[in-house]
């Protein structure tokens, strides 16, 4: 195998594994194709374990979108909080869930530890990702200072905001734009990989970049120029934003 067959390969082996993603049994995976509407998606049953499972994603992210949605990992009342939920997401059943249960009287420290909710310096839960730990360990602060009557009103109002199509809508529009000239840009990146057969792409790959004076390449250097240039504007709005 050559040089330039040996860097396709690990490139295409590096893509195809951005098209797989793990989902835990209370995620939901929406995939749609350009201009179709969105198909729900659930844990692969026959790739995956007690936790979760394998879900394939749209393989050209500009003709499509993909959004990975976690339903909550515990139940909450005015009066205390259970690492335990009764609901279940298609036939992928429930995950393991350890029961426990703390009233809020009980709760003096609220924190996130990546995909981790801590309690009282206790690993309480796992969720399904580190933004949704974080908002849980801020909401449960934030109860735990209210009172009982307090508490129930803010839970209704939580739980009606995370069912609203108006803040589903707005959630989806700014997504879509926070994450449009990525989404472009890998695009162009499997254009320039795989638009010209492997054999090109093996050539392009091994003499452009090592032989960056052969004049046979002067014109595709300004493409692999504004390629970089533009995966490092997309990579610093990603960041500030």
């Amino acid at each position: 195998m050559t040089e330039g067959q040996t860097i396709f390969l690990i490139l295409s082996l590096l893509y195809l594994s951005e098209c797989v993603v793990w989902m835990g049994k209370r995620t939901v995976l929406f995939s749609a194709w350009w201009g179709s509407v969105h198909r729900i998606f659930f844990a692969s049953e026959r790739f995956g374990n007690n936790n979760g499972g394998l879900a394939l994603l749209n393989p050209l992210s500009p003709l499509g979108s993909n959004f990975l949605g976690h339903w909550i990992p515990l139940s909450i009342s005015p009066d205390s909080v259970c690492a335990f939920t009764l609901q279940t997401i298609g036939d992928t059943g429930r995950p393991f869930q350890a029961g426990k249960v703390l009233i809020f009287e009980e709760i003096s420290d609220s924190k996130a530890d990546g995909k981790y909710l801590w309690l009282n310096e206790s690993r309480f839960v796992k969720c399904g990702d580190a933004e949704q730990a974080a908002s849980l360990a801020k909401w449960i602060q934030q109860l735990s200072s209210k009172s009982a009557e307090n508490k129930e009103a803010s839970i209704r109002r939580t739980w009606a905001s995370q069912f609203s199509k108006e803040n589903a809508l707005k959630c989806h529009e700014r997504v879509i734009s926070f994450v449009a000239g990525i989404r472009w840009n890998c695009f162009i990146f499997f254009v320039l990989l795989y638009g010209s057969g492997s054999n090109n792409g093996e050539y392009l790959w091994t003499h452009s970049f090592h032989n960056p004076c052969d004049h046979r390449h002067v014109g595709l250097r300004p493409v692999y120029f504004g390629f970089l240039l533009s995966c490092s504007q997309s990579s610093l709005s990603f960041t500030v934003k």
